[in-house]
């Protein structure tokens, strides 16, 4: 890479760092290393990081070297979006109906072990046991 194109790919990390920061009401100088590693500026710079490394493609090291010094697996994890973290599920019907199913044998094992007879579907004594009041059924309602 010449040192034109370097300086030009140095000017749109400049820009995209600007951009990114102007979307959450920050100052550029924000995104780097030397100011605080609250979520405030965190999440922002791990934005900026991912579109970096789209409209670049830099390395990890050369993303961390741009923001002052963030090591590359500090890099990797800050590019990963928050709202769907690695491993999650998108929330789906069936994905929930999944997660509550589970729940309930999770449930049912605890009961299993603390020695208490299962619960039946409608039985509201577990609700009386910790002194809330009784849930409802659809149909009751």
């Amino acid at each position: 890479m010449t040192p034109e194109e370097r300086a030009a790919a140095r000017r749109r990390a400049d820009e995209i760092t600007s951009e990114v920061a102007a979307r959450h009401g920050l100052e550029p100088r924000c995104l780097r290393y030397d100011m605080p590693h609250s979520k405030r500026y965190a999440r922002p710079r791990g934005e900026a990081a991912r579109e970096i490394k789209e409209a670049l493609g830099w390395s990890d090291s050369q993303i961390g070297k741009y923001f002052g010094g963030f090591h590359p697996s500090t890099i990797l994890s800050c590019r990963r979006p928050k709202f769907e973290p690695a491993g999650r599920k998108p929330m789906t019907r069936e994905n929930i109906v999944r997660q509550l199913w589970d729940l309930r044998r999770r449930v049912e094992w605890l009961e299993q072990r603390a020695g208490l007879p299962p619960m039946k579907v409608g039985d509201k004594r577990g609700t009386e046991r910790a002194g809330l009041p009784p849930i409802e059924s659809r149909e009751e309602r």
